[in-house]
């Protein structure tokens, strides 16, 4: 995939965008991510992430989907795990580098 998507037009300026050939990652001020994309092979596609539309919010998660949670995902008391961060960031500084590395 490389860094092409860095060229969303009207992006929120704390968001920052970094991807490799097989993932894509949306994150906010480099710490929380609010989108993932993550292809696991040539046939399978992974979509986690927090979708908005002004009155219900959707966390799609690798564990479920949770409907306007009481508690999110990672705060104390849901049973539900925080999305981890696929990369490194600053992305203009580590672009395409996996966290874990």
């Amino acid at each position: 995939m490389g860094n092409e998507f860095e060229r969303l037009d009207k992006k929120p300026a704390n968001w920052d965008i970094n991807s490799s050939e097989n993932a894509f990652e949306i994150a906010v001020d480099g710490k929380t991510p609010v989108f993932q994309m993550i292809r696991r092979d040539e046939n399978t596609i992974e979509v986690d992430g927090v979708f908005n539309n002004g009155r219900d919010t959707e966390y799609v998660t690798p564990e479920g989907m949770l409907h306007n949670p009481l508690k999110p995902p990672g705060s104390r008391g849901s049973q539900y795990k925080a999305l981890g961060l696929i990369f490194k960031y600053p992305s203009w500084k580590y672009p395409g580098v996996y966290a874990a590395n």
